[in-house]
């Protein structure tokens, strides 16, 4: 059974070099900048680091994932050219898995998708992430846990490269 999930809504950012994809010609290349070393910020404080790399030839995007607090987590994504849509599989250290399906829309990667919570819960996820050029990556997630009648923003992460990480 497919999981009915609502538009995506959410904050909008100014327009950057990478909005110029567009739904119609979804790329396997589209979520390149967000590959790199990075420091994660929320609300202006330093949570975490996050290596983010291309592996298996090129074709999955491979994300490192640790905060200082212990947590960490991994995920895998991949540009399926058959649904001609981007998957993300998402597992923590908690044990907490989350699978999202996505394309490049407006400036953005859009994921939606649910995580499944190790108690047996599950709620719906939507997750954007804004290239912002030589400033980062703006990660933004919001979750519902009553099918998506209401949104409550999850976290609000600016990626900033590490210095000689390239970007």
């Amino acid at each position: 059974m497919a999981l009915a999930l609502p538009a995506q809504t959410g904050p909008t950012e100014p327009a950057t070099s990478a909005s110029a994809h567009e739904l119609t010609s979804p790329s396997p290349r589209d979520f390149d900048f967000w590959v790199g070393e990075w420091e994660v910020f929320a609300e202006g404080k330093k949570v975490g680091q996050s290596r983010i790399e291309r592996i298996v030839d090129g074709h999955v995007i491979f994300e490192n994932y640790a905060q200082a607090d212990g947590y960490h987590g991994k995920s895998l994504n991949f540009y399926d050219g058959v649904l001609r849509r981007w998957r993300q599989t998402w597992v923590d250290s908690r044990g907490n898995v989350g699978e999202f399906s996505g394309v490049f829309r407006d400036g953005a990667m859009r994921f939606e998708g649910e995580t499944h919570f190790t108690d047996g819960r599950k709620i719906l996820r939507r997750l954007s992430l804004f290239d912002l050029g030589k400033a980062g990556v703006r990660q933004y997630s919001e979750r519902s846990a009553d099918g998506g009648a209401t949104w409550q923003i999850a976290y609000d992460f600016l990626y900033r490269p590490l210095e000689n990480s390239g970007h």
